[in-house]
């Protein structure tokens, strides 16, 4: 007459990463100088300046073409970094009240969780994301080195890299499905 009915789903994590995740200028591409500045303190050199050196002026330079990813200093391989695992728990409860009538209660993500994948500067602690994507996917690009020294630089693109916060379950690994209850009845006629 009574049913227990727990289930458990571990997803481990899928990888993301890309070459040409980030976008940037060429210092040497006609850029004009600018005043007051020092190529070899500057952090948009990510491998240094040349000592004595004026750095470029962003604002001057002409058109973008992919750089190397700002956190790792280098073109990321594909696949270079892990998402979260996930695990979830659920519960259905059946009971048959009478030959032609059974209740049924699904507790559905009773346990939901991520945890683990590459630690980065764009992933947090929080185990309410899931995974992780190119910035805006195109939309609204990472900065890369496209700033004068001084701006202030918006977090959600600092890096080309950040958490995938979009509808549940669009992509498959998102955000974390909430707690759920359904309650159904099966009559039979």
């Amino acid at each position: 007459k009574f049913s227990i009915t727990p289930t458990l789903q571990f997803q481990g994590g899928g990888r993301y990463g890309s070459p040409e995740s980030n976008f940037g200028i060429d210092p040497t591409s006609g850029c004009q100088a600018l005043a007051g500045s020092n190529s070899a303190t500057d952090p948009r050199y990510i491998y240094g300046g040349q000592a004595g050196a004026a750095g470029y002026d962003a604002t001057t330079c002409p058109g973008v073409l992919p750089v190397p990813d700002t956190f790792s200093k280098q073109f990321d391989a594909p696949g270079a970094f892990v998402q979260p695992s996930q695990l979830v728990g659920n519960v259905q409860l059946s009971y048959e009240v009478s030959p032609k009538i059974t209740l049924i209660g699904t507790f559905a993500n009773v346990v939901n969780s991520c945890f683990g994948g590459s630690k980065a500067a764009w992933t947090s602690n929080n185990k309410n994301v899931c995974s992780y994507n190119i910035v805006g996917s195109g939309a609204i690009p990472p900065v890369g080195n496209v700033y004068n020294p001084g701006s202030t630089i918006q977090p959600f693109v600092k890096y080309p890299y950040e958490a995938t916060l979009g509808g549940v379950n669009v992509d498959g690994n998102s955000l974390k499905s909430p707690f759920n209850f359904f309650l159904e009845a099966r009559i039979k006629i």
